[in-house]
Formats: C-alpha cells, sequence, structure tokens
C-alpha cells in the first residue's frame, strides 16, 4: 500500500490533512496545478490540469451549497465523463451524498430521493420532461457546466467516516475513508503509466479508476468513450475475462494481463490474483475459515468495506458484520456472496460462473488496434459485474453444491422416481408431482446436503425460494413465482395469475415489489406478470427466455 512518503507519478500520494478525494484534489492542485489530470477522447478532445479541475469542482459545490445542506443527497446524470468528474467532486466537495446514475434511472431516483440533479446545459431540458414522467419532477435540476466561479468559497471539513456516496444496485453507502483506502490498495497493485478507462462512472470501479486512484497517485486518467486506438499498454486489468490468451493477444506481447475481482460492497477492488492490501477469507457453511485449496465464499475484512446498504439494517447486518467461527483476531466480515478458493500462495481464483462472462472486453479489443500518444504505456481496465446468479453460481464448489444445483433444477429426476419405485403409492405420488414441478425439489435438495443449502444460499444472499415465498404472498391473486439474478448483480421476478384472475394494471406489480422490500431489503430490477399456466417450469428456463429478449407464447420479454 502507498503511504504519504511514498512517491508516485505526479508528486506525492496524500498531503497533510488530505483525508477525501477533495481534500486530495486541493492538495494536488496546490503542487502539481498544471500537469495533467484527465483527458477525454472521442469527439472534442478534452484536458483538464489539476488546478484546472479544482477551479470547476469549487463552482459546482458553491452552487451545491446555495441550496442544499450538508448529508443531503445529489444524483448525477451527466453523459460526458468529464463533466460527471467535476459533478461528483463538486458534490463531495459540497458536503453531499453522491449518487452516479446508471441506466435505471427510474429505479435509482426512486430508492436513492435526492433533492437535487445535476446535468448539462444540453440536458437540463430533457431531465425536466423525464422527471415530469416520475413522482420527482420538483426537483431542483444543475448545470454544472454553467455554475459562475466561487474564489471565495471555502470547504467545510467532512468526516472520513461519512458517506460520500451510494452505490447502485443495492445503494451501497461508501464512506470516504473507504473509497481513499482501496484507492491506494489499487495503486500498489496497478502497473506504471497512466490510467485509461472505459468504464461508466455509475460502475464501481470506473469511480475508482477514473477519480479516486488519480486523486490519490497524481496520474493522469484517459476516459475513452467508444473504441480507440489506445495503442500497448503495460497493465490490462479486468474484472471478467473469458479467454485471456485473446485478450493478451489483442494488446500485445508487452502488456500485463490481470484479472480482478471487483465488489461494490469493498468500494470497488478486493484483488488482482492477490487480495490488494485487504484480507481475504473463505468460508465454509459453519462459518469457520477454510485451509487453501477448500471452495467456500468469500468473506473480506479492510478499510475499504463499505458501511452498508442505505435503509436496509437488517440486510447490512448480515452482509457486512459477519464474524468468523473460532477467529483469534475477532473483526466484522464482508460476506460478498461469491465462492472462490485461495491457494498456498495467497492467490484468490473466483468460481462463480457468471464471474467469468466478460463485459467490455470487445471494446477494449477494438481499441487496441492503434496507438495514440496520449496513452501509451498506459494502465487500461475492462470493468465486469459479478452476477450473484441465484440458481447456478455454486456449481463450482464441489460435487455435493453441484450435483444438488442439478438434483433442484429438475435434472436427475429420473433417480427420483427410480428410488421411489419401493415405496407406496403415495411416496410415488408425491414425486410424480415433484417432477411436474423442478422449483419444488430444490426444498428436497436443500434438506438433503448442508453443502447444497448453503451453497445454494451465499451463491446470492438471497435464497431464490424465498424470494418466490414472498413474492406468492404478495396478492391474492399470485398462484406462483420464479427468481433468478440478471447481469448486473439484479433480481427478477416472474410471477403467474391465478386461473380466472384479472387484477387492475400494475397491482400485482407494486405488490410484490412493495413485498420484497418490506421482507428483503431488495429492489428488483423487474417484475414480470404473466397469465394462468404461462409460467416454465424451472428458474432456469424462465431465466433463458427473459434474457433472450424475443417474443414468446407465454409473453416474457
Amino acid at each position: 500500500m502507498l503511504t504519504s512518503s511514498e512517491p508516485a507519478a505526479g508528486g506525492l500520494t496524500t498531503a497533510a490533512g488530505a483525508t477525501t478525494l477533495s481534500t486530495l484534489l486541493t492538495a494536488r492542485a496546490a503542487a502539481t496545478g498544471t500537469e495533467r489530470a484527465l483527458t477525454r477522447l472521442g469527439a472534442g478532445r478534452r484536458t483538464v490540469t489539476w488546478a484546472g479541475l479544482d477551479h470547476r469542482v469549487t463552482a459546482v459545490a458553491a452552487a451545491l451549497r446555495q441550496v442544499t445542506e450538508p448529508g443531503q443527497r445529489a444524483a448525477i446524470l451527466v453523459a460526458d465523463p468529464v463533466e460527471h468528474v467535476v459533478a461528483f467532486l463538486g458534490v463531495l466537495r459540497a458536503g453531499l451524498v453522491a449518487i452516479s446514475v446508471g441506466p435505471d434511472r427510474a429505479r435509482v431516483l426512486a430508492d436513492a430521493e435526492p433533492v437535487i440533479l445535476l446535468a448539462t446545459s444540453a440536458t437540463v431540458a430533457d431531465t425536466r420532461r423525464f422527471l415530469s414522467t416520475l413522482d420527482t419532477c420538483g426537483h431542483r435540476v444543475l448545470a454544472v457546466d454553467a455554475v459562475p466561479d466561487a474564489p471565495g468559497f471555502t470547504e467545510d471539513p467532512v468526516a472520513a467516516e461519512d458517506v460520500a456516496y451510494l452505490q447502485y444496485p443495492g445503494a451501497v453507502m461508501v464512506t470516504h475513508a473507504n473509497i481513499v483506502a482501496n484507492a491506494r490498495q489499487a495503486a500498489a497493485v496497478l502497473g506504471p503509466g497512466e490510467l485509461v478507462s472505459r468504464s461508466p462512472l455509475s460502475d464501481p470501479l470506473g469511480l475508482l479508476l477514473a477519480v479516486a486512484v488519480p486523486l490519490a497517485t497524481g496520474r493522469p486518467v484517459v476516459l475513452v468513450e467508444r473504441p480507440a486506438a489506445l495503442g500497448p499498454v503495460t497493465t490490462l486489468v479486468s474484472s471478467a475475462d473469458p479467454d485471456l490468451d485473446r485478450v493478451r493477444a489483442a494488446f500485445g506481447a508487452s502488456g500485463q494481463l490481470r484479472v480482478c475481482y471487483v465488489v461494490a460492497e469493498a468500494t470497488a477492488l478486493v484483488a488482482c490474483g492477490r487480495p490488494a492490501g485487504q484480507r481475504v477469507a473463505i468460508v465454509g457453511p459453519d462459518g469457520r475459515r477454510l485451509p487453501a485449496g477448500e471452495p467456500g465464499e468469500i468473506w473480506v475484512s479492510g478499510p475499504n468495506v463499505a458501511r452498508g446498504y442505505r435503509n436496509r439494517p437488517g440486510e447490512s447486518a448480515r452482509v457486512f458484520c459477519a464474524f468468523l467461527t473460532g477467529d483469534d483476531e475477532p473483526r466484522w466480515w464482508l460476506r460478498t456472496g461469491h465462492l472462490g478458493v485461495l491457494d498456498e500462495s495467497g492467490e484468490l481464483s473466483v468460481l462463480d460462473d457468471d464471474f467469468a462472462a466478460g463485459h467490455h472486453l470487445r471494446g477494449l479489443e477494438a481499441a487496441a488496434g492503434g496507438a495514440d500518444p496520449a496513452v501509451r504505456d498506459g494502465a487500461a481496465f475492462a470493468a465486469g459485474h459479478h452476477l450473484r446468479d441465484l440458481e447456478a453460481a455454486a456449481g463450482g464448489a464441489d460435487s455435493a453444491v453441484r450435483d444438488g444445483a442439478a438434483f433442484a433444477a429438475g435434472h436427475h429426476l429420473r433417480d427420483l422416481e427410480a428410488a421411489a419405485g419401493g415405496a407406496d403409492s403415495a411416496v410415488r405420488d408425491a414425486v410424480a408431482f415433484a417432477a411436474r414441478h423442478p422449483r419444488d425439489l430444490e426444498a428436497t435438495a436443500g434438506g438433503a446436503d448442508s453443502a447444497v443449502r448453503d451453497g445454494a444460499a451465499f451463491a446470492a444472499g438471497h435464497h431464490p425460494r424465498d424470494l418466490e415465498m414472498t413474492a406468492r404472498g404478495a396478492h391474492p391473486a399470485v398462484r406462483d413465482a420464479a427468481a433468478f439474478a440478471v447481469p448486473g448483480a439484479q433480481v427478477v421476478l416472474v410471477v403467474e395469475l391465478a386461473a380466472g384472475s384479472l387484477p387492475p394494471r400494475g397491482a400485482v406489480e407494486r405488490a410484490v415489489r412493495g413485498a420484497l422490500s418490506e421482507r428483503h431489503g431488495l429492489t428488483p430490477r423487474r417484475v414480470v406478470v404473466l397469465g394462468a399456466g404461462e409460467l416454465p417450469p424451472t428458474r432456469a428456463e424462465c431465466r433463458e427466455r427473459y434474457l433472450a429478449g424475443l417474443p414468446t407464447p407465454d409473453g416474457l420479454r
């Protein structure tokens, strides 16, 4: 981990009293104000120095201070990456809590309840029109590129443990101390040279790379909106890689490829092979640390672990406040919900199937086709997502878990029927019924082997059976339900209406969403309502049809 006395490109890593991103920016502007802070490639190339960035951030903070109170929330709906960085740091300097809003704008705004939205002059009108379709049309909208200079502005100090921003999905409360700690942890494992990012700033790795690491180290960052000619890179770091050799070849033999593990609840970066300046434990179903080579749930402990989920105290306690059974040094641990294994040398491997699904790699490969002097010898990142699939993520653990997952999905039904052949008619009938309803088999599999039960549960943090039970009881018209996860680590509920039920439009979806929020602290990405008899027999088939996005007879989209 870099310390305040260790040199980094562009100057010292920290300055006295620089404990937040805003105070780091102040120190950086004072020490190396004329040096380049960030460059945006693409149409209308733009470069900003540290002093220029500090000047713009102060102007935004002063404008926000006039209409808000410290601790309130501000949502950032800014597509331009440079202006987004200015808006984000301006919100922090004003003492507010930032929310970098991604594609799921309506859901995030409804959950976060910001008092003000930040846009640009070109998008203020569109932003207001969008707000008019929601219950939030009365909110203020500030154009960050049109605020006046504020030379007399004085920043009010904030505590390092105050919440700096909310990371979605999940409304993870990341403190000022968390993001600065993770920036220093990341800096210690990155290759030399400037940074290159194509990650959106609504992504945890995007914020870390485009904002926090440059401020902590003084290394400039290049923000690439589309595939561009990057040239040779020193280090390519990705959080999801299906084909490492192909990516390595695309970036040339001189580039080093490192696959990193990113978790929003741990701010962003957890490990690039070895843990990045934090503790990682592999834990069994009994809460005890497992020896090297044995798979289990990945637990994390360190100064980068966030405070919890906003307005979800029960879920926060379960996920962020775990204890290792028999630990000689009691400490809080974060339960990631991912399966992994540590080898004898301390290298971490993530076993979740969806972790290796790959996101944004094609764009990076295309971008490596040429050379641009602004980004030569840079360090490129590709940001993926960790999908906590509610059904399949336990498949890499061991044979008991794999067989349990297959059994729960209805792939070994004939074995059940054969096993019941010598029993009485009641047993045979029960098995035959279960064979027609594979989701019910998971209850049987869960009781057969603790590895199966716990493997399925900690693959997502929410067992799909529990979510389905909640959905069934949310509205009298719901007959059955299926829960699964989709890219972005978000949950989808598909519910089937009882025969003859025709509730008012939207009533079932609202009821299911409300029940999931109240009982599980969970906001699903989508609730799909189907007619009687239209629900596919397995979660896997439901998920497959949903992701295909094709019209089907049962109405899934």
